[in-house]
């Protein structure tokens, strides 16, 4: 079998199959089926710095939700 390494952006690749971005780039599990195929490097799929700010508000948010217990204040007690 031919010798196929190269070098990308300083990166030592067994082959020049390099899996662009796209949807499958958003799971593990398809990631590792690209690399299982034979593809040497992958370009993760990314968001713009203002869909992350947006994803990472309402992480925080949705953490928050889950794990702070805020009073109900439909529940408090009367006195």
């Amino acid at each position: 079998m031919p010798d196929l390494t190269t070098t990308y952006l300083g990166l030592q690749l067994k082959n020049p199959l390099v899996a662009s971005a796209s949807p499958l780039s958003k799971k593990m599990d398809t990631v590792r089926r690209i690399e299982d195929a034979g593809a040497a490097a992958l370009v993760m799929y990314s968001y713009s710095r203002s869909r992350l700010l947006t994803i990472a508000k309402n992480w925080i948010i949705t953490w928050s939700a889950a794990h702070i217990r805020l009073p109900n204040p439909l529940a408090t007690s009367r006195t």
